[in-house]
């Protein structure tokens, strides 16, 4: 082999002296190729001139493991173990990392049926929270407008409320002033009846004779003269009053002053007649008037009871609204908390759910790892005590003569 490579060496490098010297485009990278070839030819001649020994040797010198092994085997050998429970021991260690490894694998499917339901779970939960969060969400706009519909609702009922109030409040001030105006024109009347009965029992006396014990009977003119002056004292009372009581004594005063109705005591009789039909005409406005008051008090007793029985209806609904608005308003608050507490909940829910699948995710790529650590190592054992059986006597010497 050695022969060939320097052949083929000796053959390249007549073609080169054949070539032009002053040639510098000469392609160097079929140099380069030549060259990594007799390296390869090299390393295969060298290769193969090691034993399965030696070869397994160096392999056991490139990591940890094989160099642990080696370790074990010159302890052993040192000891003078025989190389028969040398292979025993690497049996059992070959045993116990299998072992190991089943081990492991029931773990990690134990493990992994754990994430899975943990994982679920946490799914179910996170579905359950966002339905809620979701049904709240479209339920809520629908709360906010009956919110709205119910305070607009109430708000009308209110002011329907308010402005029959302030109807109530109208009807009792009308009322007030017709009712004063009644009993101003009532005592005005009374004022005037009691006037004319305080005249006519004046002129009344007119009628008749009085005795006096001083001077005896006077007579008739005489007698009227003296009642007439006490009737215009009475008339000068009445005339102060603003109504028309004074106006219709000096009517009848001036009748009086008549010296014909004086000296006639038919006359006073007329003039007393006329009193009492005005006394009688009086008192018969007086009853009209009264019945027209009373008819204007029932009639404002009947709209005020109409107007109060609407407000009962109407704070009867407004009550209902009321507790609706309140019990609407507790929804919202209700729902708006419910809705932050599921988003919170939801997030975290989804990082807890992230966390525990990156854990689990880790638990598995580090059992994976293992297994090919533990497979790369039980690969080993098996190939060391294959090679010990093959290479009895070999092996354990070459092992001696290591140093790790």
């Amino acid at each position: 082999m050695y022969l060939i490579i320097l052949k083929v060496t000796e053959t390249n490098r007549r073609q080169i002296k054949k070539q032009n010297i002053g040639d510098i485009t000469y392609p160097f990278q079929q140099l380069i190729i030549m060259y990594k070839v007799i390296l390869l030819c090299s390393l295969v001649i060298f290769g193969s001139s090691l034993t399965e020994s030696e070869r397994l040797l160096q392999s056991l010198e490139s990591n940890e493991f094989g160099k642990t092994i080696i370790q074990m085997i010159q302890i052993q050998l040192q000891g003078n173990s025989s190389v028969d429970k040398i292979i025993d021991l690497l049996s059992q260690m070959k045993d116990r990392i299998n072992s190991e490894q089943d081990m492991e694998r029931q773990k990690s499917r134990d493990h992994t049926q754990f994430c899975d339901d943990k994982y679920d779970e946490i799914l179910f939960v996170i579905d359950s929270s966002e339905y809620q969060l979701a049904k709240d969400q479209q339920t809520l706009p629908l709360f906010i407008q009956e919110q709205k519909n119910k305070q607009r609702q109430l708000l009308d009922k209110e002011e329907i409320e308010e402005r029959n109030n302030q109807r109530i409040g109208e009807l009792t001030d009308q009322r007030d002033l017709t009712r004063q105006q009644y009993e101003n024109r009532r005592d005005e009347l009374t004022t005037m009846i009691g006037a004319l009965q305080e005249g006519r029992r004046i002129i009344s006396k007119l009628s008749t004779k009085k005795w006096d014990p001083l001077s005896g009977t006077f007579s008739f003119l005489e007698f009227s003269q003296f009642m007439f002056n006490e009737l215009e004292s009475h008339q000068k009372s009445l005339k102060k009053q603003s109504n028309g009581i004074g106006l219709l004594y000096e009517l009848l005063l001036e009748t009086s002053q008549d010296p014909g109705i004086q000296a006639n005591q038919q006359g006073v009789a007329k003039i007393q007649e006329i009193m009492d039909e005005l006394i009688e005409s009086i008192f018969d406005l007086l009853k009209k008037e009264l019945l027209e008051d009373n008819a204007r008090e029932q009639d404002y007793q009947n709209q005020k009871e109409r107007i109060v029985i609407q407000n009962r209806r109407l704070q009867a609904t407004i009550a209902t609204f009321r507790a609706r608005v309140l019990i609407i308003n507790q929804t919202i608050l209700e729902l708006n908390n419910d809705i932050r507490f599921n988003t919170e909940k939801s997030t975290l829910l989804r990082k807890q759910k992230d966390d525990w699948e990156k854990t689990c995710v880790d638990y598995h790529n580090g059992y994976v790892e293992a297994t090919k650590i533990r497979t790369q190592q039980s690969d080993i054992l098996t190939e060391v005590i294959q090679v010990f059986n093959r290479n009895y006597n070999e092996f354990p010497s070459l092992i001696q003569n290591i140093t790790v």
